[in-house]
């Protein structure tokens, strides 16, 4: 392999000869790196491959346009009243958390510009989960011509075949697919859109240094608007001044200085976000069902996980099938480091590690590509800091880009091609390769895009692929249920029910906790089984007594077979949980009317009068109650 040239970008500082290369050299490779790009900027050709680029994802993800809503969609549509209700909320969405909209808690989530293009999405086409769909995909589209646009730029002096593989690798991924055909993860796109975009115009404040046009503040306009779409992205604040320090060939400390604003913007986000939520991190100690880390009994049986997990990222990204929703609790299950798996990965990332810090003054791609990836990968990856979820495909959105970055060269060096020559000797190789990654990327892609049409869809596509997680069963279970309560046979609403409840089993056997007790309650008592819904909701309580919502279904069971002292029992201890709660009020105040005490059902249903002088529902039963002789 012939050795690296080393070509030092058009800047500020004055040009210095490099070892090996004279002074009229050095011009010759800025020349051609400013015509190349002047060459981008000019003529109808530089939107060829961007154009292209948008079309493939069309093509790629037009099929996610038909899908409905699913998974955890409503959080940001369906059932955020901001969203729906529009322009009127545009300053509830800033002052207040992210979640504020669809459960009333300012927690965890501080996700502004990510809310403001759902809302105005709303406020022009209504809520149509086709229109969503539609602008996830425009949306990775426009990221992916963006990442072009930046590869081109930092590739200059490479072949232009390597900046489009590395853009169609990204592109075609299977790993993106949860992402793209989820609308709620909107926030991961845009987040990453603006930061390609605050990456590409820093590059061409680079390029055209003294010039009229003010890029620099550009892309810091940008940055903000990606850390203000998702807090992931604060991490391109490290990553733009390595950007530089790796591709222009500007000292490193010129390149911290100009990545100082970044780090202002990224202070200035968790002021606001500490201003804004009222809890900053996750409240008290994060469920098992959730974060799966949270089941390990020691601390290093913990990190032996997060190694195992880490390892399985990298694992997906070399081979993306098969696919699922969800990891949580006991999909991975906890590990020591006696288990290979788990070993291996710590060696694995200790090696790249050493190989980034030994090679950063040479400035190699796969140095950049790997430092990218653990600087990405460093919020969500539980490390340092755990978060609501233990593993994500969702998590590899912006740090799949190192090894998409790292592949193309890869095939340079298995086929002995020089990745600086512009005409390719051995081209058909290095296409061939690329094409027949793409062409499997797309097979996986494709198909997995129709498994997300709806929850049904999605929950029985994955099941298998998801055995052992509670949650995965748990969700499988609910949508059967729902299946039950739209279907109209009789005959086949058992089945349906049935179903549900076996799927609830399973759930229970990998983690016995109170929420899936209760749902399983529900599904008994509606298939018409409430001796059965009583005892599991019983066993709701004795996990956690704190579940208060089994009060009212136990006393509605008891309500039902008449034994209206039982069921009393039970709606005051609902009502003494929330003194807030209405429904517990008009509960009791039914039994007390059906028990013939109209005395005291009476002295029920003012106190809901006295709140809601209009409740529909008093008001009958009170109107029943003056009928009767």
């Amino acid at each position: 392999m012939p050795p690296k040239k080393h070509i030092i970008k058009p800047n500020s500082a004055p040009i210095r000869p490099v070892q090996g290369k004279t002074v009229p050299q050095v011009r010759k490779a800025q020349a051609r790196m400013k015509q190349d790009s002047q060459a981008m900027g000019r003529g109808k050709r530089r939107y060829l491959m961007p154009s292209l680029i948008v079309l493939l994802c069309f093509v790629l993800y037009g099929n996610t346009i038909s899908n409905n809503y699913a998974l955890d969609d409503d959080i940001y549509t369906r059932r955020n009243v901001y969203v729906q209700e529009g322009f009127s909320h545009v300053a509830d969405i800033f002052d207040k958390g992210s979640l504020y909209g669809f459960n009333k808690v300012g927690e965890q989530q501080y996700r502004p510009v990510a809310l403001l293009d759902f809302m105005t999405e709303v406020q022009i086409f209504g809520l149509n989960p086709h229109v969503s769909h539609f602008f996830n995909v425009l949306f990775f589209a426009l990221a992916c011509a963006a990442l072009y646009l930046l590869l081109r730029r930092l590739f200059y002096n490479r072949n232009k075949a390597i900046a489009a593989a590395i853009a169609l690798l990204y592109l075609f991924h299977p790993i993106h697919t949860e992402v793209v055909a989820n609308i709620k993860s909107r926030d991961e796109i845009l987040g990453f859109l603006f930061g390609i975009l605050s990456l590409l115009l820093l590059m061409k404040h680079e390029e055209k240094s003294g010039g009229k046009r003010n890029y620099y503040f550009w892309s810091l306009a940008a940055f903000a608007l990606s850390g203000f779409s998702k807090e992931n992205y604060l991490t391109f604040a490290v990553i733009a001044p390595l950007m530089l320090y790796y591709f222009t060939g500007k000292d490193l400390k010129r390149c911290l200085r100009l990545g100082l604003p970044y780090f202002g913007i990224v202070l200035f986000y968790l002021l606001v976000r500490g201003g804004v939520l009222t809890n900053n991190t996750i409240s008290g100690r994060l469920d098992i069902i959730n974060n799966s880390l949270m089941a390990a009994k020691s601390t290093a049986g913990q990190l032996a996980t997060e190694f195992l997990m880490l390892g399985k990222y990298i694992v997906l990204l070399l081979a993306p099938y098969p696919l699922s929703y969800d990891y949580s609790y006991n999909q991975i299950p906890i590990v020591s480091f006696a288990d290979w798996r788990a070993l291996g990965s710590l060696i694995l990332y200790l090696g790249l590690g050493a190989y980034a810090l030994w090679s950063f003054r040479k400035k190699p791609v796969y140095g950049f590509a790997i430092i990218y990836f653990f600087i990405s990968m460093f919020l969500t990856s539980n490390l340092v800091v755990k978060i609501g979820s233990s593993f994500g495909e969702r998590f590899l959105f912006a740090p799949s880009l190192g090894y998409c970055m790292a592949l193309p060269f890869l095939f340079t060096a298995m086929f002995r091609i020089n990745p600086f020559e512009m005409k390719w000797v051995r081209k058909n190789y290095f296409y061939a390769a690329t094409g027949a990654v793409l062409i499997a990327y797309a097979a996986i892609t494709i198909p997995r895009n129709r498994d997300w049409k709806d929850n049904y869809t999605l929950f029985t596509a994955d099941i298998t692929h998801a055995a052992n997680s509670a949650r995965a069963h748990e969700a499988l279970a609910s949508e059967y249920r729902v299946q039950a309560e739209n279907e109209t046979n009789p005959q086949q609403k058992g089945r349906w029910f049935e179903l549900s409840i076996g799927e609830f089993h399973k759930a229970l056997a990998i983690y016995p906790d109170a929420d899936t007790y209760y749902n399983l309650g529900v599904s008994y008592y509606e298939a018409g089984m409430p001796d059965s819904a009583l005892g599991v909701y019983l066993k709701a309580l004795e996990v956690n007594p704190a579940y208060t919502m089994t009060y009212n279904n136990i006393g509605v069971i008891y309500f039902n077979r008449r034994l209206y002292d039982q069921a009393i029992g039970y709606f005051e201890k609902y009502y003494q949980a929330d003194t807030t709660n209405m429904q517990a009020l008009m509960n009791i105040g039914a039994a007390y009317q059906n028990e013939g005490n109209g005395t005291k059902a009476m002295e029920y249903y003012n106190m809901v009068l006295k709140r809601d002088p209009n409740n529909a529902g008093v008001l009958a039963n009170i109107a029943k109650m003056k009928q009767k002789p």
